[in-house]
């Protein structure tokens, strides 16, 4: 019932023509957006992460595609891509991480072989400048095809990262297939909506499904990408950790950019590798809407900002 009325809320975001007035005017939700969002360009990603890497936290560049039909077209999302790679060398970031997203390289109009190319083109630009790549996950119907991309990707790129989703009861089954030595795994809850026999039914039971999948992982060779927000989680991994002997080096904690801003600077005062996503791009506003979904404390304060101003 909350997710239903969540979506509800989120869609209204997007649809809304007072919203788009609020966010064209300046101002009113400028605060909210630059909490979340680093700007439309690479460019502007860019001064944000050099920010975040000074405060001591590792950095993941994403371009802000959200789920609307009217996405941007592959071939520029691609440019991007590679620019935020040229622009980030060049300012002497090192071990930044890029985020692709297949959906929005070709896969959500059937071209599996486009997305192919494309995600190749970034990988390689990626490792050229000694950085990381991590494919993320999409709707339950894309999950075979991105899988596949990712088994045809890696015997050429092999430090592609994967993405999970703990929600889904396939994903202990497809962790089994990326535990190899150098070998990186993001793991998420999940906030896509998915056919409820596909799906674990509760909260608490995507909760030990999530840390059935990090224990798994912490006893591989692999690397853990712990992408999570929810304090029980980072206070599991800090022990998990701890059983297996991991070294600063080998796991890291992933989080969105102006989530919990607080417990970022708790992890790395605490000595702790947090990796922070920065996301950016013209398709924001349909990204930021998504968001929202996952973070009903974010959808709060952006409700606030609006009935604030009436």
């Amino acid at each position: 019932m909350r997710d239903s009325r969540l979506r509800r809320s989120a869609r209204w975001l997007v649809t809304s023509d007072r919203v788009a007035d609020l966010v064209g005017s300046g101002g009113h939700l400028e605060e909210v957006v630059d909490r979340f969002i680093a700007g439309d360009h690479p460019a502007e990603a860019i001064v944000v992460a050099l920010d975040r890497v000074s405060k001591g936290l590792d950095v993941s560049f994403t371009q802000a595609v959200g789920s609307s039909v009217n996405l941007p077209d592959p071939d520029a999302i691609t440019a991007d891509y590679l620019e935020v790679v040229r622009l980030a060398a060049a300012s002497g970031l090192k071990g930044f991480d890029v985020s692709v997203s297949a959906h929005g390289l070709g896969l959500d109009v059937g071209d599996v072989e486009g997305a192919r190319e494309r995600i190749g083109r970034v990988a390689s630009a990626v490792e050229g400048v000694g950085a990381h790549i991590t494919m993320g996950m999409g709707r339950a119907d894309q999950i075979e095809d991105t899988l596949d991309l990712a088994r045809s990707l890696r015997p050429q790129h092999p430090g592609l990262g994967i993405t999970l989703q703990a929600n889904l009861r396939r994903s202990a089954r497809d962790l089994s297939e990326f535990l190899a030595e150098g070998s990186r795994v993001r793991v998420v809850k999940g906030a896509y909506q998915t056919p409820v026999e596909e799906r674990w039914d509760t909260s608490h039971q995507v909760d030990r499904a999530y840390v059935r999948m990090l224990r798994t992982l912490m006893e591989s060779p692999a690397t853990p990408l712990v992408a999570s927000h929810d304090p029980r989680i980072v206070s599991i991994t800090h022990e998990l950790v701890r059983r297996s002997d991991r070294s600063r080096d080998d796991y890291e904690f992933q989080m969105l950019m102006g989530v919990r801003p607080l417990e970022h600077r708790r992890l790395v005062d605490t000595g702790r590798p947090l990796r922070v996503s920065i996301p950016y791009g013209r398709a924001w506003y349909d990204y930021l809407a998504d968001r929202v979904i996952d973070n009903p404390d974010m959808l709060r304060k952006v409700l606030r900002q609006l009935l604030s101003r009436r």
